[in-house]
């Protein structure tokens, strides 16, 4: 799948100093030490309202998953991956030593359904912390969907299919519909039926 237009992965830290030079007149020290308590205090909520000032990816496997999770994009979560996935895939989370983790979602049985989807540019690999949307978002980088076509969970590992799957065993997750060739509105509840 193609990566995505845009990135979300901006500092949340600008490396502005904590004060201001100290050979400045106190007055021009006064007024450069507001305006940084005011660009510190604008990227915070930007950060805690909608993401804009995502730490850096370095920082991601520090977060608790109630530190990834904003007011204005509440299913926006890092997470450290067992496997390797793709921009775009399926994702189901899982405990693992103790830790919530993503891997691929699969509609093989009903041990891997469908959680969210993968929305780190690059894809992720065993071991790495990146970004997924859990539930419901705009999926979009992909190619050769039907407008208007309901997609299900495939029961190969992180994709989607126009038809359910229906051997015995398989589990039917509707994960979205597509509203344009290369975009699924995706929204899942987290219900399938087995077969």
């Amino acid at each position: 799948m193609p990566n995505p237009a845009i990135q979300f992965n901006l500092p949340f830290n600008i490396a502005l100093g904590d004060s201001a030079p100290s050979t400045l007149p106190p007055e021009v020290r006064g007024a450069i030490e507001a305006l940084y308590n005011a660009v510190n205090q604008i990227q915070y909520v930007f950060h805690t309202h909608v993401g804009i000032g995502q730490q850096l990816q370095t920082l991601w496997s520090q977060l608790k998953y109630f530190h990834t999770l904003h007011l204005a994009s509440p299913w926006r979560l890092y997470a450290e991956a067992t496997e390797t996935i793709v921009y775009g895939a399926a994702i189901n989370l899982f405990l693992s030593g103790g830790a919530l983790k993503v891997r691929n979602a699969n509609a093989t049985n009903n041990t891997k359904p469908a959680h969210g989807f993968c929305t780190t540019a690059a894809g992720l690999t065993n071991a790495v912390f990146g970004e997924v949307i859990l539930m419901q978002g705009l999926l979009t980088g992909l190619a050769g969907l039907t407008i208007g076509t309901r997609y299900f969970l495939h029961t190969t590992d992180g994709q989607i299919n126009a038809t359910e799957p229906v051997a015995a065993g398989n589990i039917g997750q509707a994960l979205g519909i597509a509203v344009d060739t290369t975009a699924l509105l995706f929204c899942t509840d987290f219900d399938f039926l087995q077969h």
